[in-house]
């Protein structure tokens, strides 16, 4: 396939992260500048939309190994098919008891419940609602960057036991069995292409704060949270069928927006990068899983 030469339109959604990108087709072989362009505004934006690409899985996967190299869609779910890295959440198969509620509306980073959680995910939008069925998303960097020094100081010198979430504990990343005690991971992570620092915890799969009391670690884990979902710092994504988005898992964290009625459809795919270990101020936690 010949690769198309594209002008790429960038229209940020908010002051400090995000933007929508027009004038590039997914579905076809990008061409090198445009490829090291949408590469380029993915560290720069941290998480781009892309309307009305309508791509198939095949195409969502090409899409993605431009940016980073593949790596499993899920810890704990199948992929759509045999050999495939692409896995579908639907709404309609969900459970508690499946790991996954109907909506998923916590806050959280992929997969950090592993030592190398992914560096970021290619999501594609397949069936929606009629109404409601949009996603809300939070930079980790402008949540760290907008405490005070002090508190920054502080948050650096900290490490956070993370644990996956769902009532199974089972499950496989990297060819490496889950760890039912959890990893551990600095709270202020350095990114490893941009050098920015960003919070590295999120409400869903952060435990706790290592070697804070219950009382402690719960306060400043409350602090940094409502921080970072200030409205000012979220972009809530209306989308429609056919859309796609790249996001950067190290530096924004997401959730779903329960806006739709429980029963209705809600399908997306979604492909993940693979990643690295997390690395703070002071270097990477001690060990990779939690003691």
């Amino acid at each position: 396939m010949t690769a198309i030469a594209t002008r790429l339109s960038i229209r940020p959604l908010n002051a400090n992260f995000g933007a929508e990108i027009t004038g590039v087709d997914l579905s076809r072989e990008l061409d090198a500048a445009t490829a090291a362009g949408l590469r380029e505004a993915w560290l720069d934006y941290q998480v781009l939309f892309f309307p009305g690409q309508h791509l198939d899985p095949s195409q969502q996967e090409r899409f993605a190994a431009v940016i980073g190299e593949l790596t499993a869609g899920s810890a704990v779910l199948n992929p759509i098919d045999a050999g495939s890295r692409v896995v579908a959440f639907d709404s309609r198969t969900f459970t508690n008891d499946s790991g996954y509620n109907l909506v998923n509306d916590v806050w959280h980073a992929d997969v950090t419940f592993t030592p190398t959680p992914p560096a970021g995910a290619v999501f594609n939008v397949v069936t929606l609602p009629s109404a409601g069925g949009s996603t809300a998303f939070a930079s980790a960097h402008v949540g760290y960057e907008s405490l005070s020094a002090p508190v920054q100081q502080f948050l650096e010198g900290l490490v956070a036991v993370h644990g996956y979430a769902g009532p199974r504990p089972d499950g496989h990343w990297e060819g490496h069995d889950l760890a039912p005690e959890g990893v551990e991971h600095p709270v202020v992570a350095v990114h490893p292409e941009t050098s920015r620092k960003g919070l590295f915890v999120n409400p869903q799969l952060t435990r706790s704060i290592k070697g804070l009391s219950a009382v402690e670690s719960d306060a400043i884990l409350k602090i940094v949270y409502d921080q970072t979902t200030r409205l000012d710092n979220v972009i809530q994504y209306h989308w429609r069928e056919g859309d796609a988005a790249l996001w950067d898992n190290r530096a924004v964290w997401h959730r779903r927006v329960a806006d739709n009625h429980p029963d209705s459809a809600r399908v997306v795919h979604r492909v993940q990068l693979r990643g690295t270990r997390p690395v703070g101020v002071h270097g990477a936690a001690p060990a990779g899983v939690a003691r």
